[in-house]
């Protein structure tokens, strides 16, 4: 079944995080192959940081590692006799590991829904701002990527969305 398929790619996957440093420098991978799936997964980072982590867009060298260490992936899966798809999955794991769930995003779902006077156009640098002032509150609870999940969400969000009009009300949209 599909569940047992992915159950051990994601083994698989642990196992080779495990070994990431040691074995990539040891592959004779052609440059044209080795450019390709890094700018491919360079690419896929910049577009998703670019909608749900801007503030990281401007981090080259977070990128550059985190695409790397993707590559790698991709190509020991392939190595391993994963299938193209197998191996996009475990590389995507590592590409987007800790960026699933995104503040940015979250106070941007907020005043999209709640705010509906700030102009459109003036939201993403509006939730930018915001994402800034309303860290304290972020860093009460323990986000990782399934957080929007689980009981504390709905909590956050009521915590964000009296910030956001504490803010608008001491200081406006500017």
């Amino acid at each position: 079944s599909k569940f047992w398929a992915l159950a051990g790619i994601k083994r698989r996957a642990a196992c080779r995080r495990k070994t990431a440093g040691r074995s990539y420098k040891s592959h004779n991978r052609t440059m044209k192959t080795n450019i390709t799936e890094l700018s491919h997964f360079t690419t896929a980072l910049q577009n998703y940081l670019a909608d749900y982590h801007p503030h990281l867009l401007s981090n080259e060298d977070f990128i550059k590692t985190r695409s790397e260490e993707a590559a790698q992936m991709y190509e020991e899966a392939r190595q391993d006799g994963e299938s193209i798809h197998s191996a996009m999955i475990l590389a995507n794991e590592v590409l987007f590991s800790g960026l699933w769930f995104s503040k940015y995003k979250t106070i941007l779902s907020i005043m999209e829904s709640d705010f509906l006077t700030i102009p459109e156009n003036k939201r993403p640098s509006f939730a930018l701002k915001m994402l800034n002032r309303c860290k304290p509150i972020f860093d009460r609870y323990q986000i990782e990527d399934d957080f929007e999940t689980r009981s504390e969400y709905s909590l956050l969000c009521w915590e964000l969305l009296g910030a956001i009009q504490n803010y608008i009300d001491t200081d406006g949209i500017q």
